[in-house]
């Protein structure tokens, strides 16, 4: 079963927010969904989260890679 990026989300709403990244401690995040604010605020590092997850679940070879909308070239 492929992960889609919305469950991918969903685990890291789970997870919860990284200590180092929560407002309190000098971070960026002030809430408590840090994959929703991550696809919204970041989306280049939320595709690169996501795509290096699917790579560790072995799910697609390295070559097809390449996140929403962007083609080997680079971003469409």
């Amino acid at each position: 079963m492929k992960k889609t990026r919305a469950q991918y989300e969903r685990y890291l709403n789970d997870f919860g927010v990284p200590e180092s990244e929560k407002y309190n401690n000098g971070g960026r995040i002030r809430g408590k969904r840090y994959g929703s604010w991550l696809r919204r605020i970041d989306s280049i590092l939320f595709d690169v989260m996501y795509n290096e997850h699917l790579r560790q679940l072995n799910k697609l070879p390295p070559t097809l890679l390449y996140g929403r909308g962007r083609s080997k070239e680079g971003v469409r």
